[in-house]
Protein backbone atom coordinates (compact mmCIF):
# COMPACT_ATOMS: atom_id res chain seq x y z
CA UNK A 1 0.00 0.00 0.00
CA UNK A 2 1.29 3.47 -0.92
CA UNK A 3 -0.46 6.71 -0.27
CA UNK A 4 0.27 10.43 0.07
CA UNK A 5 -0.85 11.47 3.50
CA UNK A 6 -1.89 15.08 3.91
CA UNK A 7 -3.43 14.90 7.39
CA UNK A 8 -3.52 12.68 10.46
CA UNK A 9 -5.05 9.29 9.59
CA UNK A 10 -6.00 6.03 11.31
CA UNK A 11 -5.48 2.88 9.27
CA UNK A 12 -7.08 -0.52 10.00
CA UNK A 13 -5.83 -3.95 8.97
CA UNK A 14 -8.35 -6.80 9.02
CA UNK A 15 -7.43 -10.47 8.61
CA UNK A 16 -9.84 -13.39 8.03
CA UNK A 17 -8.99 -17.09 8.29
CA UNK A 18 -11.32 -20.12 8.54
CA UNK A 19 -14.27 -17.86 9.26
CA UNK A 20 -12.51 -16.02 12.01
CA UNK A 21 -11.28 -12.47 11.66
CA UNK A 22 -9.17 -10.05 13.60
CA UNK A 23 -8.06 -6.45 13.06
CA UNK A 24 -5.45 -3.97 14.18
CA UNK A 25 -5.24 -0.21 13.77
CA UNK A 26 -2.41 2.28 13.37
CA UNK A 27 -2.49 6.04 13.81
CA UNK A 28 -0.36 8.10 11.40
CA UNK A 29 0.37 11.65 12.47
CA UNK A 30 1.46 14.20 9.83
CA UNK A 31 3.98 16.80 10.96
CA UNK A 32 3.87 20.23 9.31
CA UNK A 33 6.69 21.18 6.97
CA UNK A 34 8.98 23.87 8.34
CA UNK A 35 7.95 27.33 7.17
CA UNK A 36 10.74 28.82 5.11
CA UNK A 37 11.12 32.12 3.26
CA UNK A 38 14.21 33.86 1.89
CA UNK A 39 14.31 37.64 2.16
CA UNK A 40 16.87 39.95 0.60
CA UNK A 41 17.48 42.57 -2.07
CA UNK A 42 16.14 41.35 -5.42
CA UNK A 43 18.29 43.73 -7.52
CA UNK A 44 21.90 44.76 -6.98
CA UNK A 45 24.67 46.36 -9.01
CA UNK A 46 27.63 44.48 -10.44
CA UNK A 47 30.36 43.81 -7.84
CA UNK A 48 28.00 44.49 -4.94
CA UNK A 49 27.58 42.05 -2.06
CA UNK A 50 24.10 41.28 -0.76
CA UNK A 51 22.77 39.33 2.21
CA UNK A 52 20.08 36.66 1.97
CA UNK A 53 18.29 35.61 5.13
CA UNK A 54 16.09 32.56 5.64
CA UNK A 55 13.46 32.03 8.33
CA UNK A 56 15.37 31.78 11.60
CA UNK A 57 15.16 29.12 14.30
CA UNK A 58 15.17 25.94 12.19
CA UNK A 59 17.41 22.94 12.76
CA UNK A 60 19.60 23.04 9.64
CA UNK A 61 20.19 25.09 6.52
CA UNK A 62 21.84 24.14 3.23
CA UNK A 63 22.35 26.83 0.59
CA UNK A 64 22.80 26.16 -3.12
CA UNK A 65 23.41 28.30 -6.20
CA UNK A 66 20.96 26.96 -8.79
CA UNK A 67 22.56 29.07 -11.53
CA UNK A 68 25.97 27.44 -11.16
CA UNK A 69 24.74 24.23 -9.52
CA UNK A 70 27.18 24.72 -6.67
CA UNK A 71 26.83 24.67 -2.93
CA UNK A 72 27.41 27.92 -1.09
CA UNK A 73 29.82 28.10 1.80
CA UNK A 74 29.16 30.75 4.35
CA UNK A 75 31.92 33.27 5.00
CA UNK A 76 31.28 33.33 8.75
CA UNK A 77 33.71 31.57 11.09
CA UNK A 78 33.74 30.50 14.71
CA UNK A 79 36.94 31.11 16.62
CA UNK A 80 37.74 28.01 18.69
CA UNK A 81 40.12 28.47 21.64
CA UNK A 82 41.52 25.49 23.51
CA UNK A 83 43.96 25.53 26.44
CA UNK A 84 46.05 22.43 27.14
CA UNK A 85 48.61 21.70 29.83
CA UNK A 86 52.14 20.73 28.89
CA UNK A 87 54.20 20.15 31.99
CA UNK A 88 54.48 23.42 33.80
CA UNK A 89 53.27 25.37 30.75
CA UNK A 90 49.87 26.13 29.34
CA UNK A 91 49.45 26.14 25.57
CA UNK A 92 46.78 28.30 23.95
CA UNK A 93 45.51 26.99 20.59
CA UNK A 94 43.35 29.21 18.42
CA UNK A 95 41.64 27.77 15.35
CA UNK A 96 39.00 28.91 12.92
CA UNK A 97 35.98 26.81 11.95
CA UNK A 98 33.63 27.75 9.13
CA UNK A 99 29.98 28.07 10.12
CA UNK A 100 27.90 26.61 7.28
CA UNK A 101 24.65 25.82 9.11
CA UNK A 102 23.40 29.39 9.13
CA UNK A 103 20.19 31.16 8.25
CA UNK A 104 22.02 34.04 6.52
CA UNK A 105 24.60 34.19 3.72
CA UNK A 106 26.39 36.86 1.72
CA UNK A 107 26.88 36.55 -2.04
CA UNK A 108 28.56 38.65 -4.74
CA UNK A 109 27.09 37.34 -7.99
CA UNK A 110 28.39 38.52 -11.34
CA UNK A 111 25.24 37.50 -13.26
CA UNK A 112 21.55 37.02 -12.47
CA UNK A 113 21.51 34.23 -9.89
CA UNK A 114 18.88 31.98 -8.29
CA UNK A 115 19.61 30.78 -4.77
CA UNK A 116 17.95 27.83 -3.02
CA UNK A 117 17.95 26.97 0.66
CA UNK A 118 16.94 23.58 2.01
CA UNK A 119 15.96 23.50 5.67
CA UNK A 120 15.11 20.72 8.09
CA UNK A 121 13.19 20.92 11.33
CA UNK A 122 11.46 18.31 13.47
CA UNK A 123 12.53 15.65 10.98
CA UNK A 124 10.92 17.36 7.95
CA UNK A 125 12.45 19.18 5.02
CA UNK A 126 11.36 22.16 2.95
CA UNK A 127 12.88 24.51 0.34
CA UNK A 128 12.62 28.07 -0.94
CA UNK A 129 14.32 29.96 -3.77
CA UNK A 130 15.27 33.59 -4.30
CA UNK A 131 16.42 35.31 -7.50
CA UNK A 132 18.96 38.14 -7.49
CA UNK A 133 19.14 40.34 -10.60
CA UNK A 134 22.57 41.88 -11.25
CA UNK A 135 22.43 45.25 -13.01
CA UNK A 136 25.42 46.35 -15.04
CA UNK A 137 27.55 49.37 -14.23
CA UNK A 138 27.47 52.39 -16.55
CA UNK A 139 29.76 52.11 -19.54
CA UNK A 140 31.70 55.31 -20.14
CA UNK A 141 35.20 56.68 -20.33
CA UNK A 142 36.97 59.98 -20.21
CA UNK A 143 39.52 59.94 -23.00
CA UNK A 144 42.32 60.70 -22.63
CA UNK A 145 42.64 60.38 -18.89
CA UNK A 146 45.73 62.54 -18.68
CA UNK A 147 45.81 66.15 -19.84
CA UNK A 148 48.77 68.49 -19.88
CA UNK A 149 47.79 72.08 -20.55
CA UNK A 150 49.41 75.47 -20.35
CA UNK A 151 49.21 77.22 -17.02
CA UNK A 152 46.31 79.62 -16.35
CA UNK A 153 44.20 78.06 -19.10
CA UNK A 154 40.78 76.41 -19.31
CA UNK A 155 40.07 72.73 -19.96
CA UNK A 156 36.69 71.50 -21.20
CA UNK A 157 35.87 67.81 -20.61
CA UNK A 158 32.80 65.89 -21.73
CA UNK A 159 32.05 62.22 -20.84
CA UNK A 160 31.42 60.05 -23.89
CA UNK A 161 28.08 58.30 -23.12
CA UNK A 162 24.95 60.40 -23.51
CA UNK A 163 22.56 57.68 -22.28
CA UNK A 164 23.49 57.97 -18.60
CA UNK A 165 23.71 60.80 -16.09
CA UNK A 166 26.82 62.21 -14.47
CA UNK A 167 28.05 64.40 -11.69
CA UNK A 168 31.51 65.67 -10.95
CA UNK A 169 32.93 64.95 -7.53
CA UNK A 170 32.35 68.51 -6.32
CA UNK A 171 28.70 68.51 -7.46
CA UNK A 172 25.51 67.31 -5.75
CA UNK A 173 23.05 66.44 -8.52
CA UNK A 174 23.30 64.11 -11.50
CA UNK A 175 22.56 65.52 -14.95
CA UNK A 176 23.15 64.92 -18.64
CA UNK A 177 26.82 64.75 -19.71
CA UNK A 178 27.32 68.46 -20.19
CA UNK A 179 30.81 69.83 -20.79
CA UNK A 180 32.66 70.80 -17.64
CA UNK A 181 35.13 73.67 -17.66
CA UNK A 182 38.10 73.59 -15.30
CA UNK A 183 40.26 76.66 -14.72
CA UNK A 184 43.84 75.64 -14.18
CA UNK A 185 46.22 77.73 -12.11
CA UNK A 186 49.86 78.60 -12.42
CA UNK A 187 52.65 76.10 -13.07
CA UNK A 188 53.36 73.70 -11.45
CA UNK A 189 49.87 72.38 -10.79
CA UNK A 190 48.51 68.85 -10.99
CA UNK A 191 45.03 67.78 -9.95
CA UNK A 192 42.68 64.83 -10.33
CA UNK A 193 39.04 65.42 -11.23
CA UNK A 194 36.57 62.58 -10.70
CA UNK A 195 33.27 62.07 -12.50
CA UNK A 196 30.58 59.67 -11.27
CA UNK A 197 28.15 58.13 -13.77
CA UNK A 198 24.81 56.59 -12.79
CA UNK A 199 22.37 54.35 -14.67
CA UNK A 200 18.59 54.44 -14.33
CA UNK A 201 18.97 51.44 -11.99
CA UNK A 202 21.09 53.48 -9.62
CA UNK A 203 24.39 51.75 -10.38
CA UNK A 204 27.40 54.04 -10.33
CA UNK A 205 30.93 54.01 -11.66
CA UNK A 206 33.73 56.52 -11.19
CA UNK A 207 36.36 57.62 -13.67
CA UNK A 208 38.96 60.31 -13.28
CA UNK A 209 41.06 62.64 -15.35
CA UNK A 210 44.45 63.98 -14.30
CA UNK A 211 45.20 67.51 -15.42
CA UNK A 212 48.63 69.07 -15.00
CA UNK A 213 50.08 72.31 -16.22
CA UNK A 214 53.22 73.26 -18.04
CA UNK A 215 54.88 76.65 -17.80
CA UNK A 216 54.41 79.41 -20.31
CA UNK A 217 57.63 80.92 -21.68
CA UNK A 218 59.18 83.91 -19.95
CA UNK A 219 58.77 86.99 -22.12
CA UNK A 220 60.73 90.23 -21.77
CA UNK A 221 61.10 92.63 -24.67
CA UNK A 222 63.98 95.05 -25.10
CA UNK A 223 63.06 98.11 -27.15
CA UNK A 224 63.30 101.89 -27.20
CA UNK A 225 59.85 103.30 -26.53
CA UNK A 226 60.75 106.73 -27.89
CA UNK A 227 62.40 107.37 -31.27
CA UNK A 228 62.65 110.28 -33.66
CA UNK A 229 60.18 110.83 -36.50
CA UNK A 230 61.14 108.79 -39.58
CA UNK A 231 63.43 106.45 -37.71
CA UNK A 232 63.22 102.68 -37.36
CA UNK A 233 62.54 100.83 -34.09
CA UNK A 234 64.15 97.55 -33.13
CA UNK A 235 62.59 95.18 -30.59
CA UNK A 236 64.24 92.01 -29.30
CA UNK A 237 63.01 89.11 -27.18
CA UNK A 238 65.32 87.73 -24.52
CA UNK A 239 64.16 84.07 -24.49
CA UNK A 240 66.53 82.09 -26.71
CA UNK A 241 64.42 78.87 -26.51
CA UNK A 242 61.17 80.44 -27.69
CA UNK A 243 59.77 81.10 -31.12
CA UNK A 244 58.59 84.69 -31.63
CA UNK A 245 55.83 86.37 -33.58
CA UNK A 246 55.54 90.13 -33.99
CA UNK A 247 52.36 92.06 -34.75
CA UNK A 248 51.49 95.71 -35.37
CA UNK A 249 48.08 96.05 -33.70
CA UNK A 250 47.64 99.77 -34.18
CA UNK A 251 45.08 99.23 -36.94
CA UNK A 252 42.42 96.52 -36.50
CA UNK A 253 42.64 95.55 -40.17
CA UNK A 254 46.24 94.39 -39.77
CA UNK A 255 46.41 93.24 -36.15
CA UNK A 256 46.53 89.54 -37.14
CA UNK A 257 49.28 89.90 -39.74
CA UNK A 258 52.57 88.33 -38.60
CA UNK A 259 55.38 90.80 -39.29
CA UNK A 260 58.25 88.47 -38.34
CA UNK A 261 58.98 85.12 -36.68
CA UNK A 262 62.51 85.86 -35.54
CA UNK A 263 63.65 86.80 -32.06
CA UNK A 264 64.29 90.38 -33.19
CA UNK A 265 62.22 92.67 -35.39
CA UNK A 266 63.04 96.06 -36.93
CA UNK A 267 60.23 98.25 -38.22
CA UNK A 268 60.13 100.46 -41.27
CA UNK A 269 60.54 104.19 -40.78
CA UNK A 270 57.87 105.31 -38.31
CA UNK A 271 55.97 108.59 -38.72
CA UNK A 272 53.44 108.08 -35.91
CA UNK A 273 53.02 106.26 -32.62
CA UNK A 274 52.55 102.51 -33.11
CA UNK A 275 51.34 99.70 -30.83
CA UNK A 276 52.97 96.29 -31.12
CA UNK A 277 52.29 92.80 -29.77
CA UNK A 278 54.99 90.18 -29.22
CA UNK A 279 54.19 86.47 -28.76
CA UNK A 280 56.68 83.91 -27.44
CA UNK A 281 55.90 80.22 -28.11
CA UNK A 282 57.64 77.38 -26.28
CA UNK A 283 56.61 73.77 -25.51
CA UNK A 284 53.17 74.42 -26.98
CA UNK A 285 52.43 77.37 -24.70
CA UNK A 286 52.23 81.06 -25.52
CA UNK A 287 52.98 84.23 -23.63
CA UNK A 288 52.38 87.68 -25.06
CA UNK A 289 52.93 91.34 -24.24
CA UNK A 290 51.78 94.62 -25.74
CA UNK A 291 53.93 97.75 -25.91
CA UNK A 292 53.94 101.09 -27.68
CA UNK A 293 56.63 102.97 -29.57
Amino acid sequence: MSDVIMANQTYFLKADRNGCDTSVSMDVFVKALPKIEITGTPEICYNETTSLKATAGLTSYSWKNLTTSGNIENNSFHIVITIVSSGNNWILNISKRRENNTDEIEITPKVDTEIEVTVTDNGCENKDTFKVVVNSLPSFKITPNDYVVCENSEVIITPNNEEITYKWEDETNYSAPLPKTFNMGAYPMKDTFRVIAKTNKGCTKTDSVIISTKAKPQLNIMFNDSICWGKKATMTGNNNTAKYQWYDITDDDYKDVVLSETSSYTTNELTSNRKFRSVAISNGCEADTIFEV
